[in-house]
């Protein structure tokens, strides 16, 4: 039997998604600290960051989770002089429609921020609106439209390229291929890492569990409350109604009342019909009532999308807190133990 190997580093960070990057990157900014990544997967964004509808959207109910986007927006108009790829955010803008009730209650925390927005009723559109998306919005079912003009769709390749080229610059190890199977507090205000088929054993004064649909798991035994993750369904479709190129200029376009949204990609469309049922912390296989949903959406509210063809699809989870809310803090009453996930 082979003697278990420990090594110590000052801060371990448990995902490479997002969260995890994110947090190694700007951490490596303030500190010296010996910092470690650790990643199941053979490379980084897997799993939710990486097959998500790359969405950048300001409209949101809960202040705090509006307060941090703003934040986001201005560093996307000011990037660090480190990122290789420095335009991550593409402004396509973005139409929220909807009941106007429910639209009133959304951008109540807009007003506050300065968001820019422009409020149209049914029928009147932005000066810039495409026709071909306008003849498919008068066919369409809601009472508001808000128009978000820095609203649009990001670069998560490269936007994940700048976190972990700058993060490895500073001296972050990555470490792929690793799957944490156990943490473990110690009396000395230190954790213990476990790893699967692994002698090693991690150990750090400060650990961020950043895992995603995975950070439930580990925080089962020091959570009360843990999160739930829950599987979401995109799909890729030709395009029979419009020519590709009408298409290609659409903003994106998200119903708040009734929650499918759809954006451009490539020379296709990109459309969700917003489902979420819970599900276990794995790589979602795809489940054929999603599509009977979306079809289903579409030809009650959006008909004249309703005879698109579909040519490809995925699923892929979103983890969120009890509260809907971002855990980003520390756990009472274990020391060192951090959050960046839900």
């Amino acid at each position: 039997m082979k003697a278990e190997k420990k090594e110590n580093f000052d801060v371990i960070i448990i995902g490479a998604g997002i969260a995890g990057a994110s947090t190694a990157y700007y951490l490596s900014q303030l500190t010296e600290a010996r910092i470690l990544v650790i990643e199941k997967e053979a490379s980084f964004a897997q799993h939710a960051s990486g097959k998500n509808a790359a969405l950048f959207r300001q409209a949101t109910e809960d202040f705090e989770t509006a307060s941090l986007i703003q934040v986001s927006r201005e560093g996307f108009a000011s990037p660090p002089k480190d990122w290789i790829y420095p335009q991550v955010l593409k402004k396509t803008g973005s139409y929220i429609i909807g009941e106007k009730n429910k639209l009133k209650t959304l951008v109540q925390n807009l007003e506050k921020l300065k968001i820019k927005k422009t409020e149209f009723e049914y029928g009147s559109f932005p000066s810039s609106c495409p026709p071909s998306l306008k003849k498919t919005l008068l066919k369409s079912h809601y009472e508001t439209l808000f128009y978000f003009p820095e609203d649009g769709v990001m670069d998560i390749h490269a936007l994940m390229q700048n976190l972990i080229h700058g993060a490895q610059y500073r001296k972050v190890k990555f470490q792929y291929k690793s799957t944490v199977t156990k943490i473990s507090p110690q009396k000395n205000n230190q954790w213990e890492v476990y790893l699967e088929n692994s002698q090693q054993i991690l150990k750090t004064n400060i650990l961020v569990n950043a895992a995603g649909a995975w950070a439930a798991d580990l925080a089962k035994p020091f959570l009360k409350n843990p999160f739930q993750a829950y599987r979401r369904h995109l799909f890729i479709s030709e395009l029979d109604e419009f020519s590709k190129d009408e298409v290609s200029s659409w903003p994106y376009v998200w119903d708040i009342s009734q929650e499918y949204y759809f954006r451009p990609e490539s020379n296709a469309l990109l459309i969700s019909p917003g489902d979420e049922d819970l599900f276990p912390a794995m790589d979602p296989p795809e489940d054929p009532v999603a599509l009977e949903l979306l079809a289903d959406k579409l030809k009650k509210n959006s008909p004249l999308l309703s005879s698109i063809q579909i040519k490809r699809a995925w699923a892929c989870l979103r983890t969120k807190s009890l509260d809907g809310k971002f855990k980003i803090a520390f756990q009472s009453g274990f020391a060192g133990l951090f959050y960046v996930a839900a």
